[in-house]
C-alpha cells in the first residue's frame, strides 16, 4: 500500500462570504450556528492546534473547514454536540482511548468557549493515522451528492459563486430552464477549474458507488444515502471515477463515528448505508462528470 500522507487539513474558505453548507437541511441562522470569517493567511500544520491557540473558534459542521467566531450559548447546538460525541462513545469498533476521551468530553461540553468542540477535532486528528491504516485502493467509481447551496459556495468557479451567492436558488432556476444536454454542460462549466485544487477535503469525502444510485430518482437517493444531512432535492453529483482516484493516489475506507462527529453526520449507523467510503482530500481532476438530479 501506497504511504498515507499526514493528517487532513481543513479546506480554509478563502471566498468572501462563505456560509455554512445547507446540506445539514436547514441555513446557518436557524442552526444557532457562529458565520465564518476569513480564514488566517497560513491555516498551519493543524487546524485542530491552531484554533486551540487561537482559542473560541471552531470547524465543526462547516461544509470544507473554515474559521468561525465566537457565537452565545445556544441549546440547540449543545444537543447536537452532545449526539455526535455520543456516537463516538458508542461506537464499540473505535480504539478505546477515542472513546474514552470523547466520553470525558461529554461532561463537559460548553459552547461558550468551543473548548469542546477543538478537542473533538483534536481527537479526530490523532485517529486519522490509525484510521488510514484500513485504506485501501478505490475499486470502482463512486459519486458524492451535494444541494444547490453546497455547489455554489464549494464546488462552484468564483465566477460562478459571485453570481449566485446572495441566492442560490437563482441557481437552480437557470439549471431547470436549459434541457438537459446544456444543464449537464452548465454543470460542467461552472465547477471549478484548477485541476490540483482540493475539490473535496477529507472530512466531507462521504462517497457512495456511482452504480448504486446512478439510475435512481432524487427521492430514492436521498433514502438509499440515508444521510439526512442533505436537503431535499434536486440534488448536484460529483462523479468520481475509479481510474482518476487511483491516478491521484486516493484511497478509501469504511467511515467511523469520529468521521461523522467531526461533520455532525449524527443521524450516520455503521453498515446503515451499503459500500459507503471516506478517504482523503480529493483534487479536482478526479472528477469528470457533475450531473443533475431533479
Amino acid at each position: 500500500m501506497a504511504a498515507i500522507a499526514g493528517p487532513p487539513q481543513a479546506r480554509w474558505m478563502t471566498r468572501a462570504k462563505c456560509r455554512l453548507s445547507r446540506d445539514y437541511g436547514r441555513p446557518a441562522r436557524s442552526q444557532g450556528l457562529p458565520e465564518i470569517a476569513a480564514p488566517p493567511a497560513d491555516p498551519g500544520p493543524s487546524i485542530g492546534r491552531r484554533l486551540g491557540a487561537a482559542g473560541r473558534a471552531s470547524t465543526l459542521f462547516l461544509e470544507g473547514g473554515g474559521r468561525a467566531r465566537p457565537s452565545a450559548y445556544d441549546p440547540h447546538v449543545e444537543a447536537k454536540l452532545r449526539d455526535s460525541l455520543q456516537l463516538v462513545v458508542n461506537d464499540t469498533e473505535l480504539d478505546s482511548d477515542y472513546r474514552n476521551r470523547a466520553a470525558d468530553l461529554l461532561v463537559d461540553v460548553n459552547l461558550d468557549d468551543h473548548d469542546v468542540l477543538v478537542e473533538l477535532e483534536q481527537i479526530y486528528l490523532d485517529a486519522w493515522p490509525q484510521l488510514m491504516d484500513e485504506a485501501e485502493d478505490p475499486a470502482c467509481t463512486y459519486a458524492r451528492f451535494v444541494g444547490i447551496d453546497t455547489y455554489i459556495f464549494n464546488y462552484a468557479r468564483a465566477s460562478t459563486m459571485r453570481a449566485f451567492e446572495d441566492d442560490p436558488n437563482r441557481y437552480r432556476l437557470v439549471l431547470e430552464s436549459l434541457g438537459d444536454g446544456a444543464r449537464v454542460a452548465r454543470l460542467n462549466e461552472d465547477l471549478v477549474e484548477e485541476p490540483d485544487e482540493v475539490l473535496i477535503s477529507a472530512r466531507y469525502s462521504w462517497l457512495i458507488p456511482h452504480d448504486q444510485v446512478q439510475a435512481k430518482a432524487s427521492d430514492d437517493v436521498w433514502d438509499a444515502i440515508k444521510a439526512k444531512t442533505l436537503p431535499l432535492p434536486p440534488f448536484i453529483c460529483l462523479v468520481l471515477p475509479e481510474d482518476l482516484l487511483r491516478d491521484a493516489d486516493v484511497k478509501v475506507r469504511p467511515p467511523c463515528a469520529l468521521d461523522a462527529a467531526i461533520t455532525h453526520h449524527d443521524e450516520w449507523r455503521r453498515g446503515a448505508t451499503p459500500n459507503e467510503v471516506v478517504d482523503g482530500d480529493i483534487p479536482r481532476r478526479c472528477c469528470d462528470l457533475v450531473a443533475w438530479y431533479p
